[in-house]
């Protein structure tokens, strides 16, 4: 069927109640759309939150940089094997390049992507383990000079294959350039992820509490609240029926025990002893 065509999981176990109650349910999986042409994933920015579509922005940027670099290779190591000495086997090195590389930065650009939507925490750690890989590969290709490979030390190399080729020169250039900036790329995309798993960890420990924070905070005594179980600090007329843990998160500048909530752009804090 068609779900059996998607990178990751089914949408049925995923959208499932049993422990993603308040995630992006409502995204539909199996609409595949992108990448363009082969539509083997979904993907909508404009079906996420503003909290996270820079993120996933950024995750998706990471894909788009892999699949450039392949492509450049693969004309460039064309044009580099009919015009010097270069041998003709590079072109099937890259041309594997092209097939594998980009396939595996999708794979993980869809698991973080989905794994922070959902929230999914086994998607996540793909991501977080596939990330990472993906970003030495980078940081290796634009390093070394080994066969189709013009990381920055070809520079000393390259005029073994010929006696003086400006082309390659500019191409040595331009490919390392997009390799380490995608490296770094995928370094700030890891640590991005972290930090907002981070957040949607300590907004689920919240719900699993259920709606008694908003019991107490309307019923108790000041007493009660002054021992610090929960207090509304703002205006909340009526708690919201379900909450997802993407409109949860501690606020990194201010103090531990607060707990901010979004919600129809306003902003209420609920003040707990721990956003742990």
């Amino acid at each position: 069927n068609g779900a059996a065509k998607a990178i990751g999981k089914p949408m049925d176990p995923l959208s499932s109640a049993g422990g993603r109650a308040g995630g992006l349910n409502d995204i539909n999986w199996v609409n595949f759309n992108y990448p363009p042409l082969l539509q083997l994933i979904h993907y909508n920015l404009e079906e996420l939150p503003t909290t996270l579509t820079g993120i996933v922005r950024s995750f998706n940027f990471s894909f788009q940089i892999t699949v450039v670099g392949c492509l450049i290779n693969l004309i460039d190591t064309f044009f580099i094997a009919a015009t010097t000495e270069a041998p003709w086997n590079w072109l099937l090195l890259s041309l594997i390049h092209l097939v594998l590389l980009p396939v595996a930065a999708l794979f993980v650009f869809y698991s973080g992507y989905r794994g922070l939507a959902e929230p999914d925490s086994q998607l996540t750690t793909r991501f977080k383990i596939g990330q990472p890989i993906l970003g030495f590969i980078y940081f290796l290709f634009g390093l070394v000079p080994y066969g189709c490979v013009n990381g920055l030390a070809k520079l000393g190399s390259y005029t073994t294959y010929t006696d003086s080729s400006t082309f390659w020169l500019v191409i040595i250039i331009l490919e390392s350039i997009l390799w380490l900036v995608n490296a770094l790329l995928a370094g700030l995309n890891v640590v991005r992820a972290h930090r907002f798993d981070a957040y949607a960890t300590a907004g689920s420990s919240f719900l699993r509490l259920g709606a008694a924070p908003f019991a107490l905070a309307s019923a108790a005594s000041p007493a009660s609240q002054g021992a610090g179980r929960a207090s509304n600090v703002g205006s909340l007329a009526a708690p919201p029926t379900t909450l997802s843990p993407l409109c949860l998160s501690c606020e990194p500048r201010a103090a531990p025990e607060h707990l901010w909530h979004r919600q129809d752009g306003k902003t209420v804090c609920l003040r707990l002893q721990s956003c742990s």
